[in-house]
């Protein structure tokens, strides 16, 4: 098992949370930061942070996806990492979310091993659908 965590700017990470729930059902242990504006960067990467360190003294390996390559949420855990051990992923969309939420539960699987996967899930579920009207 590990821990999803997803930091964005805006509601975008809940957002994508209450749309994995309606498709795969009910989830637990599954965070949400969000970067808002006016809001002090320091006290989320904090709250993070926290969620991280908790995680970590109870044996779970923590997955935290981030929106956008480069944005505030991505750079806070480049900073992070220097602290903390954790898995990131950066330009989270909803079925590789979907796909990170369906191995939770996968007691033997290393975590290291599944994000290929979901990397492709991710790459898999962006289809330019015009030019699959035209073939």
């Amino acid at each position: 098992m590990y821990k999803v965590i997803v930091f964005t700017h805006g509601e975008l990470g809940k957002g994508l949370l209450n749309s994995a729930r309606m498709v795969s059902g009910p989830v637990d242990d599954v965070e949400s930061f969000s970067i808002l504006p006016g809001i002090d960067t320091d006290a989320v990467l904090a709250e993070v942070e926290a969620s991280v360190h908790k995680s970590e003294e109870a044996g779970v390996p923590v997955l935290l996806f981030t929106d956008l390559f480069f944005g505030t949420p991505f750079n806070l855990l480049v900073d992070l990492s220097q602290r903390a051990k954790f898995s990131h992923i950066t330009g989270v969309n909803l079925p590789m979310l979907i796909e990170a939420l369906s191995y939770r539960r996968e007691a033997d699987t290393d975590l290291r091993s599944l994000i290929p996967g979901f990397l492709e899930v991710g790459k898999s579920g962006i289809v330019n659908c015009s030019e699959l009207a035209q073939v």
